[in-house]
This record gives structure tokens, C-alpha cells and sequence, in this order.
């Protein structure tokens, strides 16, 4: 009637995915923070640009246009660097548990998903900053 449980060594020696798991969020979290802030200020920068732009004739989608193609470029490199480290290096840390998760769920729809929530921040941000420097007027931007 006494059962005890009794736990391996290899066991204990094992990281619990709770701390692993918030670690990863956190690390997307700052990601997402680093492509807004970075969203934010080349938009603050170009706003007397923009605010010209708009002045001699280029239309809002025009102008969306443009800063879409500044910022895709960086979030592809990112991506093209980014996505195979970080799958080798999953891939490395899960080799060394005994009960392992497959690739897919384990490593590319992580993977997938923080890619897709950063170019969405993104491209959040590169509209929201878009859309407050065309709506200021050409003398607020001028000074």
C-alpha cells in the first residue's frame, strides 16, 4: 500500500519546459519590441518626407507601398538567418532528452509562429506610424 514514486537521475537532470517555454515567449516578446522600435523610428525620421510625398501628389497606398518595401527587406535576411539557426539549435537541444517531440510540432510551428507575430508587429507598426505621419499637416511636419 506504501508506493513510492521514485524518479531516475536522467530525470532530474532534465529542464522543466514551463521556465523554457516562458523564456522563449519572452524572447519573441523583445524581438517584436526591438522590430517596432525600429518601425517607429525610420518612420520618425522620414515624416517631413512623407508628409512631401503626400504634398506633390503620391497617394496613400503609394506611400504604404514604399515603406512596406524598406522594412520587408530586413525581415527577410532576418528570417533567411534567423529560421535555420534557430531550428539547428533546437534541434540540438531537443536531441539530448530521451522522450522527444516530433520536428513539426516542436520546432517549425514555434518557429512559424514567431515569425508570423513579428511580421505582423511589424507591419502593425509601419501602419499605425504611417497612418499618424499622413495625417499630420505639411506645417506641423515642416517645423
Amino acid at each position: 500500500m506504501g508506493a513510492t514514486l521514485r524518479c531516475s537521475s536522467s530525470c532530474a537532470a532534465r529542464p522543466t519546459s514551463g521556465s523554457s517555454s516562458s523564456s522563449r515567449i519572452e524572447a519573441v516578446c523583445v524581438a517584436m519590441l526591438g522590430a517596432y522600435a525600429l518601425v517607429a523610428d525610420a518612420l520618425r525620421r522620414r515624416r517631413t518626407e512623407l508628409v512631401l510625398r503626400r504634398l506633390h501628389g503620391a497617394g496613400h497606398a503609394a506611400i504604404a507601398r514604399e515603406v512596406a518595401a524598406e522594412f520587408a527587406a530586413p525581415l527577410l535576411i532576418a528570417a533567411m538567418v534567423g529560421a535555420p539557426l534557430a531550428a539547428w539549435l533546437g534541434h540540438t537541444y531537443l536531441a539530448g532528452f530521451v522522450d522527444r517531440v516530433g520536428v513539426v510540432p516542436g520546432l517549425v510551428l514555434p518557429l512559424l509562429a514567431a515569425a508570423i507575430a513579428t511580421v505582423l508587429i511589424t507591419a502593425l507598426a509601419a501602419q499605425r506610424h504611417v497612418r499618424l505621419a499622413l495625417a499630420l499637416h505639411p506645417i506641423e511636419a515642416l517645423n
